[in-house]
């Protein structure tokens, strides 16, 4: 089934299963589909009878996608934490290896930064407020991540790293002269030494915790002005177990250029540790800050990533120069 061809009886049950339709029906529904990499998504506009509770939602988000991580997610994993910054999900169903997964759709309460666009230092650290929130409720948790072990999105890098270095190559030829051979030199050390430095770090088990996996900016989803309310992470398909500074250095340093790094990147750094420090966590700030420079390293890979999937220039090219950038002033070949 097609994302556009939901009907709605088929829209009641899901919501029904879910818990949010006891009675009454779907009368009508309205399909606004996109597509996205790896999803395809939709904004439902929703009538229903008269006999329906009037608190039954008439804005609907749905997902569907080929990856069962973040139903996995949803059902699974998210009921085992605290408050977590993930939209309400109001039923799910896998069917035929595709995974649909039903929310409330927040965008009368809440908005996304114009893409592209880094956060401000205040929003900022209310992202890096959410994002220790939630690390620290899983951190070095053993158990959990043994629990899971099959079951979370993409380990340790693994899928992103195989692309990566499938299409290197071709990048490298894509790119011609506008690669320089110092560059080529910093990703040709990188591929041949990144997955064992991450294998390393989640075997030690040390400033291992549950990531989000996907934490840009703009999946992130920030009270309107003058509204209440918490922030909300989207998009939970690549959640997994691995160093929590892959998120942090995901989120402050691949999407800032060096003028506004410097002004605040290790700042929001400290910001974390201390959260961390606050919830519990023992892990000193030397430690925090090797692991955020060992993370920096991994952020090489998306422009590579993204450039092997057909993303525009606009996405992979400015990306290419910060996280270069990046790597050489916090001196990560040091590391390698």
């Amino acid at each position: 089934m097609k994302i556009e061809d939901i009907q709605p009886e088929w829209l009641t049950e899901l919501l029904r299963a879910g818990g949010t339709l006891p009675s009454g029906a779907v009368a009508a529904v309205q399909v606004n589909r996109s597509s996205r990499p790896f999803s395809t998504v939709a904004r439902l506009q929703v009538q229903y009878t008269a006999d329906a509770p009037s608190t039954a939602p008439t804005a609907l988000f749905l997902k569907s996608s080929n990856r069962p991580s973040e139903w996995v997610f949803h059902a699974e994993v998210k009921p085992t934490l605290r408050d977590a910054p993930a939209l309400r999900c109001l039923g799910s169903q896998v069917d035929e290896e595709v995974t649909w997964l039903l929310f409330d759709d927040m965008s009368g309460t809440h908005l996304s930064l114009p893409e592209d666009v880094p956060p401000t230092r205040a929003i900022y650290e209310q992202m890096v407020d959410c994002l220790a929130g939630l690390h620290v409720q899983r951190w070095e948790d053993t158990r959990m991540r043994e629990r899971f072990a099959t079951r979370q999105g993409d380990p340790s890098y693994g899928f992103l790293f195989k692309q990566t270095l499938g299409a290197f190559g071709a990048f490298v030829d894509a790119l011609e002269d506008r690669l320089s051979g110092e560059r080529r030199a910093i990703y040709e050390r990188v591929l041949e030494v990144w997955p064992r430095m991450c294998l390393e770090r989640i075997q030690r088990g040390r400033g291992v915790t549950m990531l989000h996996g996907d934490c840009h900016p703009w999946n992130f989803l920030l009270p309107r002005p003058g509204q209440a309310g918490k922030l909300f992470l989207a998009d939970w398909a690549d959640w997994r177990f691995d160093s929590g500074t892959h998120d942090l250095a995901f989120l402050v340093s691949l999407p800032c250029f060096p003028e506004q790094r410097a002004r605040m990147e290790q700042e929001l750094v400290r910001r974390y540790w201390q959260r961390l420090n606050h919830g519990g966590v023992r892990y000193s700030w030397e430690e925090c800050w090797l692991d955020y420079r060992k993370s920096v390293i991994g952020n090489l890979l998306w422009p590579v990533f993204w450039w092997s999937l057909g993303s525009p220039s606009s996405i992979w090219w400015p990306n290419l120069e910060r996280a270069v950038l990046a790597f050489q002033e916090l001196s990560c070949a040091e590391l390698l």
